[in-house]
């Protein structure tokens, strides 16, 4: 231990002890020991006593930090909980009986059958521009009564690829491009010409004179071609796909009635009153009415005795222009019989007449409607039948795609529509 000199009078002091690293000394002296004499005239007597460090305590170990807890992972809780209850309205839905045909008659809207992405087009090398079809499911079909028997029964339909269809027929001016680069010859001017308009008499003929330079009318290069066979529009088709490399072939019969709908279930893209048809595509009218001695539906007058230039009236709500009227259309297939179960990417038999649709400028508007069809055989040419032209950006024919894809393709989409319908 140390000694310190305490002045009289210091016992039970605090004291702190130099040397021993500022240990406090708080309890009272022990008697004195040694005293040291004074040797100076103010001098005061000195104890000396032993001082004893206090026990430097052992360090504290402080705790470890707390672990904070995790924020709880309520996006992924939320995800989870929402996939499991889609799964389940799904499985309600087919439970409860929504594959039945009378629930596929349901009134649906353009918002549950397809999401569309808005704006999304392309114009090729020949100024044709195309408007994308996202996949979907829709009711094909009408069951009015005074609808054919060939337009029944309403059916679902599920389209399992997206395709690009042109937003207008083509026209004169885009067919002349094809035969001045290919030095191609229409069937009408190969065989014995095409079936045209005779102005003086105001009948159909068939005359080698008629073809698609020359339908009994004059023409501009903005209208519809015409007097064009199936052939003929398949062969332009062709020689578009080597041009762009890219794939293009005539829509299906169901992919065009899809996109003229636009997601609706009204006899037209409109709506349900035929006088409104007048805004929206050119059909025998009062301009027409002598002419082709149809009786007269509508009051309205559009101005255009035969074709109009493409474009020339409004859009349905896909950005689609002349579905109804103008000229008829060919499609890839045939006329295909239908029934009331669902079908996927249906196709009619090759060996069938194919389908033509649209309706024309010297057809009432019955049969301009959505569901509205005929059949032709592949190698006619008519002054009112002319086509449209679809994209299909996969590359694949439609023969080539695997059925287990068009198939698991189908039923995600039909599954996907029954549990929007369910939740609107």
């Amino acid at each position: 231990g140390k000694r310190v000199r305490l002045p009289p009078g210091g016992e039970g002091k605090r004291l702190y002890c130099p040397g021993c690293k500022g240990l406090l000394v708080d309890r009272p002296l022990p008697a004195p020991t040694t005293q040291v004499p004074a040797t100076g005239p103010t001098s005061r007597p000195v104890l000396e006593v032993p001082l004893e460090p206090l026990p430097v305590p052992a360090p504290v170990t402080p705790p470890p930090p707390r672990r904070s807890t995790p924020a709880r992972p309520w996006p992924v809780l939320l995800v989870l909980g929402l996939i499991v209850g889609v799964g389940g309205l799904i499985t309600w839905s087919i439970l409860a009986g929504w594959w039945n045909p009378e629930h596929r008659q349901a009134q649906a809207s353009p918002t549950t059958e397809a999401s569309r992405a808005a704006g999304d087009e392309f114009t090729n090398t020949l100024g044709m521009r195309f408007r994308r079809i996202a996949r979907g499911s829709f009711r094909m079909g009408a069951s009015d009564a005074d609808a054919p028997e060939n337009e029944g029964p309403v059916h679902r339909v599920v389209l399992t690829r997206d395709f690009y269809l042109g937003i207008h027929e083509v026209t004169r001016g885009q067919f002349e491009q094809f035969v001045k680069a290919t030095g191609y010859k229409t069937e009408a001017e190969r065989g014995e010409g095409g079936k045209g308009w005779n102005l003086d008499r105001d009948e159909v003929e068939t005359d080698p004179k008629y073809s698609w330079r020359f339908p009994g009318w004059q023409q501009t290069d903005r209208d519809p071609v015409v007097n064009v066979s199936w052939n003929d529009a398949v062969a332009f088709c062709r020689w578009l796909s080597k041009k762009e490399g890219k794939l293009y072939d005539l829509p299906s019969d169901a992919e065009w009635e899809y996109a003229c709908r636009a997601g609706s279930n009204t006899p037209w893209f409109f709506g349900d009153d035929a006088e409104q048809i007048i805004r929206f595509g050119n059909v025998a009218d009062v301009s027409g009415q002598k002419r082709f001695r149809v009786v007269l539906e509508i009051k309205g007058d559009d101005r255009y005795e035969f074709t109009s230039p493409v474009g020339s009236f409004k859009a349905n709500a896909w950005g689609l222009f002349d579905m109804h009227g103008n000229v008829w259309e060919w499609c890839a297939d045939g006329l295909r019989t239908y029934t009331q179960e669902p079908v996927t990417d249906p196709l009619g038999a090759a060996d069938e007449e194919r389908a033509l649709r649209g309706g024309s400028f010297g057809n009432d508007p019955l049969k301009a409607r959505s569901s509205h069809r005929l059949g032709f055989g592949r190698g006619n040419c008519l002054y009112n039948v002319g086509f449209r032209v679809a994209h299909y950006p996969d590359g694949q024919p439609r023969a080539s795609r695997p059925r287990r894809m068009r198939q698991l393709d189908a039923d995600f989409q039909l599954a996907s529509c029954l549990f929007l319908n369910k939740i609107r």
